[in-house]
C-alpha cells in the first residue's frame, strides 16, 4: 500500500544522496464538529498514502461521522489502518500525549490548540495545527453592492457563524459604505431565524456553546 518515493539528490563518482519518505507511524487526527467528513479526510489521507496509521478522534457533538469514516475504510484498507475513538473531551489529552502516538493533526479553536500544544510537548511528538483565525473582506468602491451582499451573507453567517474561516471584519471603501451598510443591514434583517430543518430558514441554534 505504501507508496516509497525516492529522490535521488546529487550521484557522483564521490558522493550518492538519496531522499526517503518513510512512515510516520501512528497519526491522530482530531476532527471539529463543523466539517466532520471533509476535516478527517484530509487527514486520513496524506497520512495513509505515506504508510502511517490514523487513529481519528471525532468532536463529541458529531461522533458518528468519524466511526462511519473508520468502518468504510475497514472495507478498503488492512485491519487497524484506518481507526476511531469516540468521547468526551477527557479523550483528547490522552490521545495528544500518548507515546505510542507519533503526530497530531488538530483542527480546532485557538484557546485548544495550545493545549494540545503542550500536550504534546511532554511526548516531542510532531503536531500539525489548524486555528481559528480573524478573517477580514475588502469591499472595493467597484463593485456591484447587490451582488455582493448575498455572498457576505454566506461567508460570515453560515452555520450561525460556527466556522473558523467566516469573515469577522469589512473593510467598505468609504465611497461605498452607507450604501453597502443599509443595504447588508437589511437583506439581513430579512432573514429568516428558526429551525434548521426548514428549507427557507437561513439563522439556526448554534451547535454547541464552544
Amino acid at each position: 500500500m505504501f507508496v516509497c518515493h525516492e529522490t535521488v539528490i546529487k550521484d557522483t563518482d564521490e558522493h550518492k544522496i538519496i531522499q526517503l519518505y518513510t512512515p510516520l507511524g501512528v497519526c491522530g487526527a482530531i476532527v471539529p464538529w463543523n466539517f466532520p467528513v471533509l476535516l478527517a479526510v484530509g487527514k486520513i489521507v496524506p497520512a495513509v498514502y505515506r504508510g502511517s496509521t490514523v487513529i481519528v478522534k471525532p468532536s463529541p457533538f458529531t461522533p458518528y461521522c468519524g466511526l462511519k469514516l473508520a468502518e468504510l475504510a475497514a472495507q478498503c484498507f488492512p485491519p487497524g489502518v484506518v481507526q476511531a475513538l469516540s468521547g468526551g473531551d477527557d479523550l483528547g489529552p490522552m490521545i495528544t500525549e500518548h507515546p505510542g502516538i507519533d503526530k497530531i493533526s488538530f483542527t480546532g479553536s485557538t484557546l485548544t490548540g495550545k493545549r494540545v500544544m503542550a500536550s504534546c510537548a511532554k511526548t516531542l511528538k510532531r503536531v500539525t495545527q489548524e486555528l481559528g483565525r480573524n478573517d477580514p473582506a475588502i469591499i472595493c468602491d467597484n463593485v456591484n453592492v447587490d451582488a455582493v451582499i448575498p455572498k457576505i451573507r454566506i461567508l460570515s453567517f453560515l452555520c450561525s457563524g460556527q466556522i473558523c474561516m467566516m469573515v469577522k471584519r469589512l473593510y467598505v471603501h468609504e465611497e461605498i459604505y452607507d450604501e453597502f451598510g443599509e443595504k447588508l443591514m437589511a437583506f439581513v434583517g430579512s432573514l429568516k431565524v428558526g429551525d434548521g430543518t426548514e428549507a427557507d430558514v437561513f439563522f439556526s441554534p448554534v451547535q454547541n456553546s464552544m
